[in-house]
């Protein structure tokens, strides 16, 4: 299932030049099919939630307030911050917005990309569409996908995100998604 431009224009942020439409359908096209997200339910899941997480592919660095949520980044050691600044320092990057220092350390050294020491990496297209991908496989959620539409998104969500937030967004952006894939 080859991943068009007219598809990352859907879902992405409006007015995002050309350019950028064409490099997401490429560079992203070719990680999700090496990364077996290759099949109109599987993408319509994973578009659906990283054009959320990155309000269209506009942010590859998570909006820093910082917010209450943000300010407890710090400290968090089920995200792997274990020195001041790591909160911050590691806040969401690319379009599924990895978290926290342990999560760069891993993605990190399954994608072979330095992303613990270079946290910026993961906000370059080609470098954000690995760790996105990772991410997703390391969760195992083509599994989850490939049992339904619109009802597993809730369940793909909390994974994601660790919540329910924006789940209306996320089922929206499903819903293009799967309209365009010919699921609808």
């Amino acid at each position: 299932m080859k991943l068009t431009s007219l598809l990352i224009a859907q879902l992405a942020y409006p007015g995002m030049p050309t350019v950028l439409v064409d490099t997401w359908a490429t560079k992203l096209g070719a990680v999700c099919e090496d990364a077996d997200i290759n099949t109109p339910q599987r993408l319509s899941h994973f578009l659906a939630q990283v054009t959320h997480e990155s309000g269209g592919f506009k942010y590859m660095v998570e909006i820093w307030g910082p917010t209450p949520a943000q300010v407890r980044y710090e400290g968090r050691l089920d995200l792997g911050n274990t020195e001041l600044g790591d909160g911050f320092r590691y806040r969401g990057r690319g379009p599924m917005m990895l978290t926290g220092r342990g999560n760069f350390r891993i993605v990190g050294q399954r994608i072979g990309y330095p992303l613990e020491q270079q946290p910026e990496l993961a906000s370059q297209i080609g470098v954000g569409s690995l760790v996105a991908c990772d991410y997703w496989n390391a969760k195992r959620l083509n599994a989850l996908a490939d049992l339904g539409g619109l009802t597993m998104v809730p369940a793909i969500t909390r994974i994601v995100n660790g919540g329910l937030n924006n789940l209306d967004d996320r089922q929206r952006r499903y819903r293009l998604a799967a309209k365009a894939l010919g699921l609808a």
